[in-house]
Formats: structure tokens, C-alpha cells, sequence
């Protein structure tokens, strides 16, 4: 995953997990593919 937010987008819409996911990411890479993997994979 290169853009976490995109995944999190094409998934769930532009919701807040969208914008927690580009929040993370802008921070640090890492915690945003993290939380994006979970979010995507928690169904």
C-alpha cells in the first residue's frame, strides 16, 4: 500500500476514517498504513 488514505477511500468513502488515515500518513508513514490495513481488513 502505497497510499494508505486511497485504500481507505476506495473501501469506506471520504468519511473519517479517510481523514484519520491521511492524518496519520501526513504524520508518519508507517501508523497510516497501519491503521489503513486495519481498517480495511476489519469487516
Amino acid at each position: 500500500m502505497l497510499l494508505p488514505p486511497l485504500g481507505v477511500f476506495l473501501d469506506r468513502g471520504m468519511g473519517r476514517d479517510f481523514w484519520i488515515a491521511a492524518g496519520l500518513t501526513c504524520l508518519a508513514w508507517l501508523p497510516g498504513v497501519a491503521f489503513a490495513l486495519w481498517t480495511v481488513l476489519a469487516r
